[in-house]
């Protein structure tokens, strides 16, 4: 799982491509990537369409869904759903295992968001049709776990699998390391993939989460891409000669950070 990379110009795409580029080194190849929304800054066309072209050339499948940067800055997630579709909750199945992409925004609230009303009944109808013994796993951009950005009815979402087997939630929006356990689950969020964004527990390492099931069990640990400015190096020991573009988890802290620096 990637997140959080507040891409805004193209001062970002040297980065982005190093971060591309190292996904794509992989091995063995992940089954797929998420993209755990602020893929953009501003939700501007331009910015969405980079983002795509950039992810969308690795040699595995990548989902996404919108952060409350995705959304423009009157609010709407119309040049995000032209991009991405114009489906913000949906599904998908790998080796029997089930993964629920969930829409967790409010506009572009950072605090004191609610997911909405229709997120909440999408996931109460894909709910009744799973087997309550499927593994499955919950994608957000804002995080449920223990966090002072969660969502207000962060709670009402966790009550819904309490008759399911929710190995996990994975969440941006906090740029950092943080777990939170809840009986058998886990709630994580992970550090920005953000060229000039920060994180917020005290790194300045940018990456992603790299998870893997063993023995049935589901791990993520934390892997660095590095640090921004280093990227032009990073990219031409990667990948030689690659072309530009144009347009488990270490403990984290959710203490607040400085005024004006964070979701």
């Amino acid at each position: 799982m990637l997140s959080d990379l507040h891409y805004r110009d193209t001062g970002c795409a040297q980065w982005t491509a190093a971060v591309v580029a190292h996904l794509s080194q992989l091995r063995p190849r992940p089954a797929f990537c998420v993209l755990a929304g602020d893929l953009t800054e501003d939700g501007a066309p331009g910015q969405l369409t980079a983002v795509k072209r950039a992810f969308w050339g690795l040699p595995f499948p990548v989902h996404a869904l919108p952060g409350n940067h995705d959304c423009d800055l009157e609010g709407s997630f119309e040049n995000y759903r032209a991009v991405y579709g114009p489906t913000l909750n949906y599904r998908f199945s790998v080796a029997g295992r089930e993964f629920l992409v969930l829409d967790s925004t409010e506009g572009r609230k950072v605090y004191r968001a609610r997911v909405s009303r229709e997120s909440l009944v999408w996931l109460e109808g894909q709910l009744a049709s799973l087997p309550r013994e499927r593994p499955v796993t919950l994608f957000t951009h804002l995080p449920l776990g223990k966090n002072w950005l969660r969502p207000v009815n962060a709670e009402a979402v966790i009550r819904l699998f309490a008759h399911h087997r929710l190995e996990g939630v994975f969440s941006g929006h906090w740029h950092g390391l943080t777990q939170t356990r809840r009986e058998s689950s886990v709630l994580v969020t992970g550090r920005c993939a953000s060229r000039w964004r920060r994180n917020h527990d005290g790194s300045d390492e940018k990456g992603y989460l790299l998870c893997a099931v063993r023995s049935g069990r589901l791990s993520h640990r934390f892997i660095s891409v590095g640090r921004p400015g280093e990227e032009g190096l990073r990219l031409a020991s990667l990948m030689p000669g690659h072309p530009g573009l144009s347009a488990g988890c270490e403990p984290g802290t959710n203490s607040a950070p400085s005024a004006g620096t964070h979701g």
